[in-house]
């Protein structure tokens, strides 16, 4: 058609490094916690992942990474 097209807003997916059992390394966590490893492990997790908060309602959505 002879019309305009708008994109209201245009966003592109990311990939998130969100691969948990790395840092476990097949240990359960009882085993880590016993071992003292778990705090260590918990400790990879927050610093070195990627968390997704998403918050998708209507014309203002968006995910922080």
């Amino acid at each position: 058609t002879g019309r305009t097209l708008e994109f209201g807003e245009l966003a592109f997916p990311l990939r998130a490094n969100d691969d948990y059992a790395a840092p476990y390394a097949g240990a359960t966590t009882t085993l880590a916690n016993a071992s003292g490893k778990l705090q260590a492990m918990q400790k990879t997790i927050h610093e070195q992942k990627v968390l997704c908060h998403s918050f998708v309602a209507g014309h203002s959505s968006y995910a922080l990474l």
